[in-house]
């Protein structure tokens, strides 16, 4: 099943795709924190820090997905400017990429070249025996991620400063193909606020 990862750019149009569709009976299972209490019901999704920790919280739906294969696509908040340099609003830390075996037994992590800023798949499978109890939230999984706020990018390239973070499961099943997002603030530099009001007092 984990040689599809080879297929990067297909893959990603394929999410792409199922992103915008999805079925009436499925729920949203995947979800990201930047956890700061251990309790997996409460989500924080902004933060003012420079370095985080994200963590990968699995709510289990009425069909548990052993078994199962699942896709996670992460999009760092970056931009290119005319001459094509990638700047970086956050930057994960790939080599921090980790699962709980309980529920993960196997994934891989591969860049997308055939995209601007190279987004990231996660190809990974859920343990067969994963203890998954319908309702229930688990973490998963986690990494580092890192906010970037200096060097300035030139016009028209604004970084995002964010995380999108984007689900689904291979079979479709009870999980909704889903994305969420995590936000990064800069303080003192308006340019990483995110907001086009603060962007356009810039040149006023």
């Amino acid at each position: 099943m984990m040689r599809h990862c080879s297929r990067i750019c297909t893959m990603l149009i394929a999410s792409v795709l199922l992103l915008s569709t999805g079925t009436t009976s499925a729920q949203v299972c995947l979800y990201a924190d930047f956890d700061d209490d251990g309790d997996p019901w409460t989500l924080r999704t902004g933060t003012m820090g420079t370095s985080e920790i994200v963590r990968l919280i699995l709510e289990v739906p009425p069909s548990p997905p052993l078994g199962e294969s699942f896709y996670i696509t992460i999009e760092e908040g970056c931009c290119e400017d005319y001459q094509m340099i990638g700047y970086y609003g956050v930057l994960c830390d790939y080599g921090s990429l980790t699962f709980d075996p309980a529920f993960v037994d196997s994934f891989t992590a591969v860049v997308m070249p055939c995209l601007n800023c190279y987004p990231w798949l996660i190809c990974g499978r859920f343990s067969d025996t994963a203890p998954m109890t319908p309702g229930e939230r688990y973490f998963i999984g986690q990494f580092e991620a890192h906010s970037i706020c200096e060097p300035i990018p030139p016009p028209p390239c604004y970084p995002t400063h964010d995380l999108d973070v984007g689900f689904m499961l291979e079979t479709g099943g009870q999980c909704e193909a889903s994305s969420m997002l995590l936000d990064f603030y800069c303080p003192g530099n308006p340019v990483c606020q995110g907001t086009w009001g603060t962007i356009k007092a810039l040149y006023r």
